[in-house]
């Protein structure tokens, strides 16, 4: 089996795709991580400070405690009224949250710089945007390591079909036992993702660092900023990192969900090889493959419609965390927001473990009834 996953894990590493590969990874992440200054030369009037329109008494004393963010302007796309102490804010485009309390912000320091003692203030905004854009890094990671496993799967499915369509299997299975075969398929496709995944972490621990190095982060993190990616304005990646506070709970947050979705992965795995070794040929392939691609992408909308509606400790978040393939998605999200219990986190991964291994020992028969079998060989 070793000689079988190093020759397999050689062809698909050491070729030019991979190289290929590889580098337009690099080059996209470098080409985020240095966004501000790309962004800087190519749009630079997207860089350029917030125009305001002033309908005011005192416009210079609204604008110079926010100089470095906002500008006057008459022809600017927000315009900010005064009656009294009623102000009125008109904007061409929908507001973020963020931006509004910025400006609601300001109309206070305006009216007490101009006003003695406290005073009632009418703030009115038009246009108010009611969606909220508000990601977080760890469902980032989660659907990235989701979205892989996809990618992944359909390649060792494909791989399977092409060693049956053009009668390689038969070669392979003289030299190597079919059960060995149908675990090496498994196990390799765990590994591929394995070792993408890490071989991409040292070259964007290389950018980054290139970038700490050029100015701290400071110039990508005040572009973060500005476009309401992160909350706050940091000069640097270090007080960004401090900021956050990642302590071990965090790592272990993030460790555990991992191993769920390793887990995900090789059930995956077992159903796509299975699935696989009874087709023929690529088109056939593509049929029955397709409707199970979907049924995963279900799966991962669906935990995503649990969490956006909060209904991740209600009665369906509780039963589908201990499902198999949805407690991949589940679990994590019920971790990240301290909704489950260290007992529920046992009894999930028991639950999903022993899903894996079932299919994994009962699909044997099925993959080694299959594999060599053609419908074309008996019509």
């Amino acid at each position: 089996m070793l000689d079988l996953l190093r020759e397999s894990l050689r062809r698909r590493f050491i070729n030019k795709t991979n190289f290929i590969l590889l580098f337009i990874i690099t080059s996209l992440s470098t080409c985020l991580i240095y966004s501000d200054l790309i962004i800087e030369k190519l749009i630079p009037s997207s860089l350029e400070k917030t125009k305001l329109s002033l309908d005011l008494d005192y416009p210079e004393l609204f604008i110079k405690p926010y100089e470095e963010q906002f500008t006057e302007s008459k022809n600017a796309n927000i315009k900010i009224k005064q009656k009294n102490l009623k102000f009125r804010i008109e904007s061409k485009d929908k507001l973020s949250s963020e931006e509004q309390v910025i400006i609601e912000s300001m109309v206070h320091t305006y009216v007490n710089n101009i006003v003695m003692g406290s005073q009632e203030i009418s703030v009115e905004f038009l246009n108010k945007d009611s969606n909220e854009k508000n990601q977080d890094i760890m469902y980032f990671f989660i659907t990235c390591i989701y979205f892989m496993m996809l990618t992944y799967s359909t390649v060792v499915a494909n791989e399977v079909v092409m060693e049956k369509a053009t009668n390689v299997i038969e070669l392979i299975c003289t030299a190597v036992d079919i059960k060995v075969h149908y675990y090496s398929k498994i196990i390799i496709g765990s590994l591929t993702v394995i070792i993408q995944l890490f071989s991409f972490i040292p070259i964007l621990l290389l950018i980054l660092y290139s970038r700490y190095y050029y100015d701290k982060g400071k110039g990508l993190l005040h572009l973060l900023y500005r476009y309401n990616i992160i909350p706050k304005k940091y000069n640097s990646f270090s007080s960004l990192i401090n900021a956050y506070d990642i302590d071990i709970e965090i790592i272990k947050t993030l460790f555990v969900s991992f191993i769920f979705l390793m887990i995900g992965l090789m059930i995956i795995q077992v159903l796509t090889v299975l699935i696989s070794c009874r087709v023929d040929s690529v088109e056939e392939a593509g049929a029955l493959q397709g409707p199970f691609y979907i049924v995963l992408l279900f799966v991962y909308y669906a935990s995503i419609f649990l969490k956006t509606s909060n209904n991740l400790d209600k009665v369906s978040g509780i039963v589908l965390s201990f499902t198999p393939l949805f407690s991949m998605l589940i679990v994590p999200m019920k971790m990240f927001n301290n909704l489950i219990e260290l007992d529920e986190i046992i009894l999930s991964f028991c639950l999903s473990l022993l899903c894996f291994l079932a299919l994994a020992y009962y699909g044997r028969f099925y993959y080694e009834k299959n594999i060599l079998y053609k419908k074309n060989r008996h019509k």
